[in-house]
């Protein structure tokens, strides 16, 4: 469904690389990055003429081409510091998220948790610190599809979330086989804050998707116009569909009474 090619260009240096943060490459920003635009259209030419959107991140650059669902890694040599594996790491995940839109799913924020005995999934969101993590540590009975970058996807019955090996802790770990299809309908989504005793309070579909869109969806302040009005359709049908909630938590596993009731 998707194709990413990577270059490793050892025939090139630059003084300089991009920041710590994925960014929106501008091709006309310096001549620096002039140059690595030349030089990345020669290594595949044409893809600057079919380009969607353009990401550096450290020694790399993704180019995307939405349409065609298929994308292009630069790595290269910078004097200032070289992180290979990190960048090929950033940019492939920088590079499913944009490409998932296309294919009406989104990887958000969160931690998405499938509970035993069929008992439905449910969508954990928080900014870092909040407590995705925490949430899946003291859920040790249930199936942890991620605690970081959760799949959402519009089916025909419903919304389903996924399991994904984008994670926070343990992302050596082993996991069972078949792990890729672990999946389960979408029950609930949770806005998390912790505090000093546990209770949730419903939330307006219209804020759940606000927060949603602007600071849980991966990848979103990448998209170009016409990706971006995908992934609002679709956090609109998921808020619409999905009951929402706040959940202000203690650190126990005492928080499922609320969530799952």
């Amino acid at each position: 469904m998707l194709e990413c090619r990577v270059h490793y260009d050892c025939e090139r240096s630059y003084p300089r690389r991009f920041g710590s943060e994925p960014a929106l490459f501008e091709r006309q920003a310096s001549p620096w990055a002039a140059a690595l635009g030349d030089r990345m259209e020669e290594v595949f030419p044409g893809v600057m003429d079919t380009a969607a959107t353009a990401v550096g991140f450290l020694n790399g650059c993704l180019i995307l081409d939405g349409p065609a669902n298929r994308g292009v890694i630069y790595i290269f040599h910078a004097k200032a510091a070289l992180h290979v594996p990190a960048t090929i790491w950033k940019l492939a995940f920088v590079f499913v998220c944009l490409a998932m839109v296309g294919k009406n799913r989104l990887l958000a924020h969160g931690a998405g948790i499938k509970r035993r005995r069929g008992g439905g999934g449910y969508l954990f969101l928080g900014r870092s610190g909040a407590g995705k993590s925490t949430i899946a540590a003291l859920s040790p009975g249930e199936t942890v599809l991620s605690d970081d970058a959760t799949l959402i996807e519009a089916g025909e019955d419903g919304f389903i979330i996924h399991a994904t090996p984008f994670t926070q802790v343990g992302i050596a770990r082993e996991r069972p086989r078949r792990w890729r299809l672990q999946r389960e309908q979408l029950r609930r989504i949770v806005f998390l804050h912790q505090a000093a005793r546990t209770r949730m309070t419903p939330r307006d579909r219209r804020y759940a998707c606000m927060e949603l869109l602007a600071d849980h969806v991966h990848g979103y302040g990448l998209m170009e116009a016409s990706l971006k009005r995908r992934a609002f359709e679709f956090c609109h049908a998921l808020c619409g569909a999905v009951p929402a909630a706040d959940l202000y938590f203690r650190r126990d596993g005492g928080f499922w009474e609320f969530v799952a009731a």
